[in-house]
């Protein structure tokens, strides 16, 4: 069966904030995870989808904590799951563990004397994440190809990383060829039904973090020309995550300027002139984003004089 995934985790919702958080910075590293709450679509057959994404990935990460050993799904559907690959197919270092959360009870006796990383200490946070990157990775850091994605984004690290791995362009839908040169993304070619839309190419600080994301269509003629927004990007001087993205429309007169917080969530945008100023050519200047301890959003909308003119509640949306 073709591997199609770098890396499938299986772990409690209850622990959803740090794995949301892990996830986003082994993206950083290249590597393509597998994880339920992005690949899973309305109607899939769960069980199914999840033995099929654990035959096709090149590992099986167990993220360890008393609710993972606690859940029906985690241990009796997937790292049940995963133990047949791994004996069918004599992959003795299939399954990865790591510990989350410290756990009293005995571990399976089928993980027990398995060395596992232990993310309780944190100190240890980037440490971890860089062993399981080079561990899983499909590419090292010189890598120069080309892989198919379902979605691309720019992590809270500032690189240019898939998601949802394919093997080819999708015949309907959207996908991403991501191109790399040496180890650094090049260009991504945008497809939509098939079709080559547009294609993106980006600009590095000497971080190698994208400091501007710029976008080319077909200009009519057989050729290419830029489209007139481009993206900005600048760091955190302390935490070197991604802190505001800026975008720019060549010959207007203002923006959106959006910032981040030290997990790579959008609290803020506003719309601001070159010079910082509010542009009131638009219905509102502020929104501020809310996160729930379900990880829904709620914005709330700001006019110039800073009055709370509307409140938006995905949950009551999708309710």
């Amino acid at each position: 069966m073709t591997v199609q995934h770098d890396l499938f985790i299986a772990y409690s919702r209850k622990n959803s904030r740090f794995i949301n958080r892990l996830v986003e910075d082994l993206k950083s590293h290249h590597v393509d995870v597998w994880l339920d709450t992005i690949e899973l679509e309305v109607g899939d057959l769960v069980s199914l989808k999840i033995e099929e994404a654990i035959e096709k990935s090149r590992y099986f990460c167990i993220a360890i904590s008393p609710a993972a050993l606690a859940s029906y799904y985690v241990r009796q559907v997937e790292f049940e799951s995963a133990f047949t690959v791994m004996t069918r197919d004599q992959r003795e270092s299939f399954i990865l563990p790591i510990l989350v959360q410290p756990v009293a009870d005995k571990l399976p006796a089928r993980l027990d004397g398995r060395h596992y990383l232990d993310f309780t200490r944190r100190n240890r946070y980037s440490e971890n994440v860089r062993k399981i990157s080079r561990k899983v990775r499909l590419h090292s850091d010189d890598f120069s190809g080309s892989r198919w994605y379902k979605s691309l984004e720019i992590s809270s690290l500032g690189q240019p990383t898939g998601i949802g791995a394919l093997t080819q362009v999708a015949p309907t839908g959207s996908s991403y060829c991501i191109y790399w040169d040496k180890g650094v993304v090049d260009r991504v070619d945008v497809f939509q039904n098939a079709n080559l839309i547009n294609y993106k190419k980006f600009g590095y600080d000497d971080r190698g973090r994208v400091v501007e994301n710029r976008m080319y269509s077909p200009d009519g003629k057989g050729g290419w020309h830029v489209e007139e927004d481009v993206w900005y990007y600048t760091y955190h001087p302390q935490t070197g995550r991604r802190w505001k993205k800026y975008m720019k429309y060549d010959g207007a007169r203002s923006g959106r300027e959006l910032t981040y917080n030290e997990h790579g969530r959008q609290t803020e945008e506003n719309i601001i002139t070159e010079s910082g100023d509010p542009d009131t050519s638009y219905g509102y200047a502020r929104k501020v984003f809310e996160y729930t301890d379900d990880d829904s959003v709620i914005e709330h909308w700001y006019d110039y004089d800073g009055d709370l003119i509307q409140v938006v509640d995905s949950r009551k949306q999708s309710a």
